[in-house]
């Protein structure tokens, strides 16, 4: 059965050495899980989300993947920026354009 549903990740706060870590867990982890379609990260976090700017992240190499798992900063951008109320059909948006699971755990995402 084909894989249909993506992941989306954004990196926000200060570029510290866990922010590019933590990318690279998930990225290493989704290529290990094999579940999942695309792997997507936003530039500058929601005001990369808002413009469409989104790179594929699931085809790094290994060399890359060590580099990002070594490096400090914020690799795809970061951003402190807040999710104002009228965003939100743009970022409901982006997750079906993207085919971005309908549920998660956080509750902003839920559809209403």
């Amino acid at each position: 059965m084909p894989r249909t549903e993506n992941i989306l990740v954004m990196q926000s706060g200060g570029p510290k050495p866990v922010i590019n870590r933590s990318l690279w867990g998930v990225v290493d982890e989704a290529a290990k899980a094999r579940a999942f379609g695309r792997l997507y990260g936003a530039r500058h976090a929601l005001e990369g989300l808002l413009a469409g700017h989104l790179t594929e992240l699931d085809r790094p190499s290994k060399t890359e993947l060590g580099r990002l798992s070594r490096t400090p900063g914020a690799a795809l951008g970061s951003s402190r920026r807040k999710l104002r109320p009228e965003e939100t059909p743009a970022v409901f948006e982006a997750r079906s354009t993207t085919r971005l699971p309908q549920r998660s755990s956080l509750p902003y995402w839920r559809p209403r």
